[in-house]
């Protein structure tokens, strides 16, 4: 399944396989409950809002009992000025490997990131750079700032 949450841990939307979905929600994992660390113990959406960055937890990993059903794979959403607006998190079943949802995440977010990096104002402007190779200018993989024009 795939959460998206404020900058709280508040859960504001989930998505995936309605089986699944039925069975994260009877450990709370769901839109309206709060997964901060300080609510839920230690889980992939409450530390990567703790830590800033992106985070696994995997199933005894999290602080409470009932939580090791789950693999968790969360990345923090930054807004154009680096604050902290929220995550999103890939969770399944604990019995089966989740290598790449970690990956997914982070590259979800990059996308998100990106999109949202657009002037909200006429009165400022959005700075790409790339070191290596000008050609990426405009992907994802540029560096972006948000600055005021003058």
């Amino acid at each position: 399944m795939v959460l998206l949450t404020d900058d709280q841990g508040w859960i504001l939307d989930a998505g995936g396989h309605p089986r699944f979905l039925d069975r994260a929600g009877r450990v709370a994992l769901a839109p309206g409950a709060c997964w901060a660390e300080s609510q839920a113990g230690t889980n992939a959406i409450g530390t990567a809002i703790a830590e800033a960055r992106a985070v696994e937890v995997r199933g005894g990993e999290h602080y409470l009992a009932p939580h090791a059903i789950l693999n968790c794979s969360a990345a923090p959403i930054f807004d154009p000025y680096g604050q902290l607006v929220g995550v999103l998190d890939i969770s399944g079943d604990s019995r089966v490997p989740h290598v790449h949802a970690l990956g997914l995440a982070q590259l979800a977010v990059t996308n998100i990131e990106h999109r949202s990096s657009m002037p909200a104002s006429a009165n400022a402007r959005v700075l790409r750079l790339h070191q290596t190779i000008p050609a990426l200018l405009g992907t994802r993989a540029a560096c972006w700032r948000f600055v005021r024009a003058s």
